[in-house]
């Protein structure tokens, strides 16, 4: 990635973790696959200076939208007060993320 690009990279993190509204009281939670790596550590970047506390957690890949991520995952994003996602498939449709945003 060239330095434009890491520059919009970590504007748009830092965007996110603005309209979020990521605060000191926050442990966030950064879940995603190794090829959204960057996406991931650009969030983590914008977060962490916002949250009280911020984990990174990296999973394989699954297989399509909507299947439920491994159980240390779910747990995580449940135990989390704030989760980004940055993802091969999505997680918004599955019991973990709806049982994280309960």
């Amino acid at each position: 990635m060239n330095v434009t690009g890491e520059n919009e990279l970590a504007a748009a993190a830092a965007a996110a973790a603005e309209c979020v509204g990521v605060g000191v009281a926050d442990a966030v939670l950064v879940v995603y696959n190794d090829e959204q790596r960057v996406i991931a550590e650009a969030l983590a970047a914008a977060a962490r200076p916002r949250a009280r506390t911020l984990r990174l957690l990296c999973f394989a890949a699954l297989s399509r939208h909507g299947e439920e991520p491994p159980v240390e995952v779910a747990e995580a994003m449940a135990a989390a007060d704030v989760v980004f996602a940055p993802t091969s498939f999505s997680l918004t449709q599955t019991q973990a993320r709806m049982q994280a945003t309960s």
